[in-house]
């Protein structure tokens, strides 16, 4: 936040002013959890189809390097593509970002290999 005060002003505005700014930003924060804005990416995810299959393709047990030797890419486009899977799904390990994928049946447990839903 700026003003055109001088610093001793600021220092007199500052406490009235977080406040008011602290309150204000809880109203945003609730206006933008009921609009759905944020959940809705988080419980639908649009995840492209290649990130489907890594993710396919790590629920079967593969590791990047796997990946990579069966997709035909390098380990490291693999890591790109699990780490914005994981972001999409809004986790933090693989370990989740295949549960999740699972639960929302984005891939299927039995199923190996390319052919992911």
């Amino acid at each position: 936040m700026t003003a055109p005060v001088s610093e001793a002003e600021w220092q007199k505005l500052r406490p009235t002013l977080l406040g008011d700014l602290q309150l204000a930003a809880v109203h945003v924060h609730d206006a933008v959890m009921r609009s759905g804005l944020l959940m809705t990416p988080l419980a639908h995810p649009l995840l492209s189809g290649r990130k489907r299959e890594v993710l396919q393709w790590m629920a079967a047990g593969k590791s990047r390097q796997d990946l990579g030797d069966i997709l035909g890419i390098s380990a490291r486009t693999v890591a790109v593509h699990l780490r914005s899977a994981r972001e999409k799904l809004g986790v933090l390990t693989m370990v989740q970002a295949v549960g999740r994928a699972i639960g929302l049946r984005i891939i299927f447990p039995r199923q190996i290999g390319p052919k992911a839903a």
